[in-house]
């Protein structure tokens, strides 16, 4: 009986690891999907950049 009752008083820290590693997880999605969206309008900025820069080069 001893050990069904160690396991029921770890349920909440059981609980809790796993609630911290959802948080965690999230957070790593979050920097990547920052990063990709970075990027991305990095990207964006340069195309624009050099459509400009070929716009103003055939106007001369």
């Amino acid at each position: 009986m001893q050990a069904t009752s160690n396991v029921i008083s770890a349920g909440p820290q059981i609980f809790a690891m796993l609630v911290g590693l959802i948080v965690w997880g999230g957070m790593i999605i979050g920097w990547i999907f920052f990063l990709v969206a970075a990027w991305r309008a990095m990207k964006a900025h340069e195309s624009v950049a050099e459509s400009l820069r070929k716009i103003a080069d055939r106007d001369r």
